[in-house]
């Protein structure tokens, strides 16, 4: 009676769980067990059951390569805190199978349920939910501008320093240096463009000092970054003086690409002023002042998007039609997240009677979403593809 009692009360504490979490799947497995002792062959069918419906619902979130590739760190650092995901199980009485020849194998047939986010954050603390091979690769693509009478400017793709240039280039070379100590620690790499003269390898088309969103694309593909980090550095004299001299202003805007597709990862805009007597020492200490904490501020926007997995993933919209309810689009949500690993994040963006548009975070293109969609199955509904067109894709949805 105690144990129906204890189970009974687990029943009731994690179905309130259930309730709560709307990214929960149902996965029903087998597992087995070869041990000759009998309570030790009910508990180890029970595990690898647990453990191979985590490992489905882990396959879909990652992809089976990097599934493969990891196991051995996921089977010691994630199936270790099944606890922590699966919200719920029953099991059927064991039953022993003869194999033939003396061998015979205990089996538990399991029906749980999964909380799909807490399976990503637990990824996602073990740098497993967004991997590349090696650190990321950043580029800083950065123009640093003096504002003021005979002012002068530094572009590290535009053209090679020179004695008039060359304080400047060394500021550049100190905030690179503190964009390295901010993401290095985050798993990223941080390339400075100005150590290698990586002018000389330009094109002269690419040799501007303002360059279209394709090329500044262009060069992270060209220089290997997955990032790149753009932005003008306007230093200029401050409108009001202080009472210690002059002062200087800096203003600035980084945004961080991603390379494969154009999607902005992180974005800050500031303004720093300081009082000072002579321009030079000014300048460089305003410039540690702010990318001090600019760096910080970007750097954990990037490592943000990569712990949710969406850091290379494009921004696509979806477009679904058919006669539904409230009920039915949360569960159209729910199960586009738990089903279609490839899909980091959905969000609803414009809805009318009978058609309502989601944004999603998909690991891939327009296409490979589209064929994704047509070749999953859906509990409850189904969903026709009726067309795509500019990272859309079209939907027919059926009771």
């Amino acid at each position: 009676m105690r144990i129906h009692f204890i189970f009974l009360v687990f029943t009731l504490f994690t179905s309130s769980f259930v309730l709560a979490d709307n990214t929960i799947v149902q996965v029903s497995v087998e597992g087995v067990s070869s041990s000759d002792v009998q309570v030790k062959a009910k508990t180890d069918s029970l595990q690898d059951a647990i453990n191979k419906g985590a490992l489905q619902v882990i396959g879909n979130l990652i992809g089976p390569v990097k599934l493969e590739k990891n196991l051995s760190v996921i089977n010691s650092k994630v199936l270790s805190q099944t606890g922590k995901f699966v919200q719920f199980y029953k099991a059927s009485e064991a039953i022993t199978r003869d194999l033939g020849g003396g061998v015979k194998q205990t089996v538990t047939s399991v029906t749980m349920k999964i909380s799909v986010s807490s399976v990503r954050d637990i990824l996602a603390g073990q740098g497993l939910l967004y991997q590349s091979e090696g650190p990321a690769t950043i580029l800083p693509v950065l123009k640093i501008i003096e504002k003021r009478e005979n002012g002068r400017q530094f572009t590290w793709w535009a053209e090679e320093v020179t004695s008039r240039t060359q304080s400047l280039k060394d500021e550049e070379k100190s905030i690179i240096h503190l964009f390295d100590s901010a993401f290095r620690p985050k798993n990223f790499y941080v390339i400075d463009p100005t150590a290698a003269h990586f002018v000389q390898w330009l094109p002269a088309d690419y040799r501007s000092e303002n360059l279209s969103p394709e090329q500044l694309l262009w060069f992270g593909e060209f220089f290997r970054g997955q990032i790149v980090l753009s932005g003008d550095v306007i230093l200029e004299p401050a409108n009001e003086s202080s009472h210690d001299g002059a002062g200087l202003k800096l203003s600035t805007r980084i945004v961080a690409y991603h390379t494969s597709n154009g999607r902005v990862v992180g974005e800050v805009s500031r303004v720093f002023e300081i009082p000072y007597r002579d321009w030079d020492t000014g300048v460089h200490e305003v410039l540690h002042k702010g990318f001090s904490e600019i760096t910080k501020d970007l750097s954990s926007q990037v490592s943000d998007e990569s712990t949710r997995g969406t850091l290379g993933a494009s921004v696509l919209k979806l477009t679904l039609r058919g006669n539904f309810n409230y009920e039915d689009l949360e569960n159209f949500k729910k199960q586009i997240i738990s089903k279609m690993g490839e899909v980091k994040n959905i969000r609803e963006r414009l809805q009318e009677r009978g058609v309502t548009t989601f944004e999603l975070d998909y690991g891939g293109d327009v296409n490979a979403l589209a064929r994704a969609l047509s070749e999953n199955s859906f509990e409850g509904f189904k969903v026709a593809v009726q067309g795509t067109g500019n990272n859309e894709v079209n939907l027919r949805w059926i009771k």
